[in-house]
C-alpha cells in the first residue's frame, strides 16, 4: 500500500524469539558466564541469529562474514592436521567465491 502511494515502505524491527529452555539456548547463555572473553562466544551467536534471518527469508547485513562464520569450523576440522605455518596464510573466506561470468 505505502509503494502504491509512493511513500517509503517502514522498515520493521526484528525481533529474534529464543526458547530459553532449549539446549542450545542454555548452552550459549553458560558459554557466555564461563567464557566472558573467548571471541568465538559472540560468534556463534552471529551464526544463531544469521540463520534465523535467512530461515525467515530476511537479509544478512554482511554475508560475507557469515560466510566466514559458516566455513570457520569446517576449516579447523581440515585444516587440524595440516603444520601452523600453511594454515596461518589462508582464511576460511578464502574457501568460498561466487564469481559471475556474463556474456560478451
Amino acid at each position: 500500500m505505502y509503494r502504491a502511494f509512493g511513500q517509503v515502505v517502514p522498515v520493521g524491527k526484528r525481533i529474534l524469539e529464543l526458547n530459553p529452555s532449549h539446549p542450545l539456548v542454555t548452552g550459549l547463555r553458560e558459554a557466555h558466564k564461563e567464557r566472558v572473553d573467548d571471541p568465538s562466544v559472540a560468534e556463534n551467536d552471529e551464526l544463531l541469529y544469521g540463520t534465523a534471518l535467512l530461515a525467515e527469508g530476511g537479509a544478512l547485513e554482511d554475508p560475507a562474514r557469515f560466510a566466514e562464520l559458516v566455513a570457520d569450523p569446517p576449516a579447523r576440522t581440515v585444516w587440524a592436521g595440516i603444520a601452523e605455518s600453511v594454515t596461518s596464510s589462508f582464511s576460511p573466506a578464502e574457501l568460498m567465491s561466487v564469481r559471475f561470468e556474463f556474456p560478451s
